[in-house]
């Protein structure tokens, strides 16, 4: 968020270090990296999580703009020597190990990427966690040379079209980020990157097709695949590639002020093509890592009278590009994070189940393996097991499969044998054909073999949880496309979350979802771009909950729609556009469709509300309306922190504030930067659409955020139905219910404690539960 960068500047300019706590790591990781760093104080948006650092809490969302010349007046008095941030890595002792990073090493890093790169980013998007040093590229690089910085939600992240579609609606010219997640948006939609001028892979091994799909897709994008850990800044070599197929992709040569030795274990240099280790010396070397001297010696060592930090990534030169090969020690890298085994392992053990474990990588891309030799009379709960180790490791840490032996391979003196552990056979899946045999269609033998192949080695029946079987956001985005691919249709990433086993994404998958279906379940409207999904099936003559995410997608109402009780039938109404450029832009044209869906759905004899988080609001408005006037019976409409159209400006406060600021006497050289940089950012603009040999299209909707700027201008009618408006403490200011009333006379406001998004959101699991009991006991009186 806007805050998060407002947060890391703030602390670096008050002379601070910066450590960025990624809220969706447990408790116990937070509360390890919190111990380790020694934190003084903690600026956030979640003050009520931040209690238990006890230390001293800025509330961030609470803050007004400062004065900018105040914080330059700051940045001068800072010391190159000073620490800007400390990114924390996985230790080899279990505790989690700091890297302290200068301003000197970060401004080196920064400045390195003028000399190498043609230009500088315009817009830049930001796909890593801030909890990984590659996000550092896209926060400091871009502010550094005038551009802007892109900030997707973690919807969004998670959600490849999403983050396609915002690169594409943003006019995104620069983004990194790790191979595996770069394959996805090729295969799902190359067509919305097209306007990117530099593509950058780094964090892990970069497969040879991921380079190939790019040429193939995006000829006008420059891809560059950099190399570098968090101990030298982010980045050390770098390669530029072009159309030259070749078995392995190079990481490339010394990025500028960087020196590279190929070395053998004394650390002298070794011949060309000869294997030896990477060290890497220059200004971006730190000074080591936090309050561990042991571990700073062993890594950073002095050589021929330079300082050098030793990779333990094993490589070979050709005197002129770099190949890698692998690690010199049991370190592993798993999804561009990179992880001590040792950590992982003495999670398994902390068990009672378990009586000992050794943890190897396995498969392309790599997969995390837990063997575990189990204590007696314990039958191998594999479920179970991961999420217990869930709560004190980073979900890259969670192993994708845990597989029971008898004994973990020792060595003669005792030791876990990994070599000999790496080797080990997994248990394969049940062939599919067996499946086939029991009666399956043609479509659930497609998907169930599709999940087999993609979810390799973990066991995939038809009842098989996607989540429980190791599957991450990444797994979801490629096995939605297979599917699809297999079945020849499009299938969103939403249609995984309706449908997390093989079984309910079938019954996703077929018009009308079968009545015995269990779960979640979807139809198909008369159109196909609203697709009615089941959360709760409800009984009989009960409640009914109608939602309507609109231009959000499902991920944003399932908390909500999950805390409802199993009685309750809750179904949304969710949105999938094959393409931006199909997108619907106006409110009556998308309730056009919300309806054609409504009408398709089975009578309801109950109670029942229609519901919209957000601008969905706006829109189950409307449709209550349309429905009431056909004669359908609707007891309630429930908006949950809906802004009304034309008040929606507090959704940009922070530009407000920023333009508010600038009008006072003495701004005039403020206001004359803001218009030379918003100059310079149209020319680009007008150079980057009109500089390519691919046509653009222009005929793209125009997104305020992800929402097509046409739908904030229409205007509510008074649905005849009671209203009831859940709104957000510190988002919705009271003239929204104002101007909501002028609508619904009689409509009931609802505070609740938290924001419109982010992580005090009041869509949070902890937080939703308020609003489903209040709609609950509303329609039990109707």
């Amino acid at each position: 968020s806007t805050e998060l960068l407002v947060g890391l500047l703030g602390a670096q300019a008050a002379g601070g270090a910066s450590v960025a706590l990624d809220p969706t790591l447990p408790d116990g990781r937070l509360d390890a990296i919190a111990a380790a760093a020694g934190l003084d104080a903690v600026l956030t948006d979640d003050v009520a999580r931040a209690a238990r650092f006890d230390v001293p809490t800025v509330d961030l969302g609470a803050l007004q703009d400062g004065d900018p010349a105040a914080f330059v007046a700051l940045v001068e008095q800072l010391d190159p020597d000073d620490d800007a941030y400390v990114i924390f890595t996985s230790g080899s002792t279990g505790v989690p190990r700091g890297v302290a990073v200068t301003h000197a090493n970060l401004g080196a890093s920064t400045g390195a990427r003028d000399t190498f790169f043609d230009g500088v980013p315009a817009r830049f998007l930001v796909s890593p966690s801030p909890g990984f040093d590659s996000s550092v590229v896209g926060l400091y690089w871009p502010l550094a040379t005038g551009g802007t910085v892109v900030m997707p939600t973690d919807d969004e992240v998670r959600d490849a079209d999403r983050l396609a579609a915002r690169i594409h609606a943003d006019e995104v010219t620069h983004t990194l980020m790790v191979p595996s997640l770069w394959r996805v948006l090729l295969d799902r939609r190359a067509d919305q990157l097209r306007r990117l001028d530099t593509a950058i892979v780094a964090g892990e091994s970069c497969p040879p097709t991921v380079v190939a799909d790019h040429r193939e897709r995006l000829p006008g994008v420059a891809l560059v695949n950099e190399y570098g850990p968090t101990e030298t800044t982010v980045w050390a070599t770098a390669a530029r590639l072009d159309t030259t197929a070749t078995d392995t992709v190079p990481i490339g040569g010394p990025i500028p002020g960087v020196t590279i030795r190929v070395a053998d274990p004394g650390g002298r240099r070794v011949p060309t093509d000869v294997p030896g280790e990477l060290l890497i010396a220059g200004p971006g070397v730190t000074a080591g890592y936090l309050d561990d001297p042991v571990a700073t010696d062993a890594r950073f060592v002095e050589t021929d009278g330079r300082r050098w930090y030793r990779t333990g990534d094993l490589v070979r030169s050709d005197g002129t590009t770099i190949d890698f090969i692998g690690r010199t020690d049991d370190q592993l890298n798993v999804g561009g994070v990179r992880l001590e085994p040792g950590d992982v392992e003495r999670a398994l053990d902390a068990l009672d189940e378990v009586r000992a474990s050794v943890v190897v990588a396995v498969g392309q891309p790599t997969q995390l393996v837990a063997h575990v030799e189990l204590v007696d009379g314990v039958a191998l709960d594999e479920a179970s097991l991961r999420r217990q180790v869930a709560a004190s490791l980073p979900a890259a840490a969670v192993p994708r499969r845990l597989v029971a032996q008898v004994t973990i391979p020792r060595t003669t003196n005792g030791k876990i044998d990994r070599a000999a552990a790496a080797a080990l056979p997994l248990p394969e899946s049940t062939p599919v054909v067996d499946a086939v045999d029991d009666g399956l269609d043609p479509t659930a033998a497609a998907v169930l073999s599709t999940w087999r192949r993609l979810l390799a080695p973990a066991p995939i029946e038809l009842d098989t949880d996607f989540f429980d079987a190791g599957g991450d956001s990444l797994t979801a985005a490629a096995l939605v496309s297979a599917v699809g691919d297999e079945l020849e249709i499009d299938v969103p990433i939403a249609t995984l979350l309706a449908g997390p086993t093989p079984r309910r994404m079938v019954a996703v998958l077929d018009d009308g979802g079968g009545a015995g279906a269990s779960g979640a379940e979807a139809v198909a409207s008369a159109s196909g771009v609203v697709r009615p999904v089941w959360f709760r099936r409800g009984v009989e003559g009960g409640l009914r909950i109608v939602m309507t995410p609109s231009w959000d997608d499902l991920f944003g109402y399932q908390d909500l729609a999950e805390s409802f009780p199993p009685d309750v039938e809750v179904i949304v109404l969710a949105y999938e556009p094959t393409s931006a450029a199909t997108m619907i832009t106006t409110v009556p044209e998308l309730v056009d469709e919300l309806q054609a869906a409504h009408d398709r759905l089975p009578s309801s004899d109950g109670p029942v509300a229609v519901l919209g988080w957000s601008i969905g609001g706006v829109a189950a408005n409307e449709l209550a309306a349309r429905l009431s006037a056909s004669g359908a019976e609707i007891d309630l409409v429930a908006l949950v922190d809906t802004f009304f159209p034309g008040e929606e400006r507090h959704l940009w406060s922070n530009r407000w504030w920023k333009y508010k600021s600038m009008a006072r006497w003495g701004a005039v050289p403020e206001l004359l930067e803001e218009l030379r940089v918003f100059a310079r950012r149209r020319v680009d603009r007008l150079r980057r659409r009109f500089g390519r040999n691919e046509p653009v299209n222009d005929d793209t909707p125009r997104l305020v955020g992800s929402f097509p700027a046409e739908a904030f201008g229409h205007q509510p009618a008074d649905a005849g139905v009671p209203m009831v408006l859940y709104r957000a403490s510190t988002t919705n200011p009271a003239r929204t219910v104002a101007r909501w009333v002028t609508v619904a006379p009689d409509l009931d406001d609802v505070v609740v404690v938290g924001r419109h998004r982010g992580f005090d959101s009041i869509m949070r699991p902890d937080k939703v539960g308020a609003i489903s009991a209040d709609v609950v006991a509303r329609l039990s009186r109707s």
